[in-house]
């Protein structure tokens, strides 16, 4: 059940993308920041498109500018 429902598009570009599992250490140690944001609970991007989003200032996710203010009210509460 879990090998034929682990895609999801790019949340930036659309492409379809593999969902990798939750164990970070069997990936190569660039693609971990950009899978860890999404196992909790950040967007899924693409290697090209997470290159090319913004970090935030404050957690280092990498956000779509659209999103930016929706992230800040909801991950950085003041």
């Amino acid at each position: 059940v879990i090998a034929r429902n682990n895609a999801k598009p790019c949340d930036q570009c659309g492409d379809k993308l593999t969902v990798p599992g939750n164990d970070l250490n069997k990936l190569p140690e660039s693609e971990r920041p950009r899978v860890a944001q999404f196992l909790h609970g950040g967007p899924l991007y693409c290697e090209s498109c997470y290159a090319n989003v913004p970090a935030c200032d404050k957690c280092d996710w990498h956000i779509d500018e659209g999103a930016a203010a929706e992230h800040l009210r909801t991950v950085h509460k003041a």
